[in-house]
């Protein structure tokens, strides 16, 4: 279950996008939430999540 799970994150992370019926069909599940997730750029690393907006790496203009 976890390898398909990947997989549908795998393919949300290379921003290929699911027909409309596609992602209704399979809402509400760990498949369509590892696409969703992997499309919003979300990862797991040590247990704590990062993202496209996390601010580990912010730094103030001078």
């Amino acid at each position: 279950m976890e390898s398909i799970a990947f997989r549908c994150y795998m393919i949300g992370y290379a921003a290929r996008l699911l027909p409309r019926i596609v992602r209704k069909i399979i809402s509400k599940t760990v498949f369509h939430r590892a696409w969703l997730a992997g499309h919003m750029g979300i990862f797991e690393q040590d247990g704590r999540q990062h993202g496209v907006t996390d601010r580990v790496g912010f730094q103030y203009r001078k």
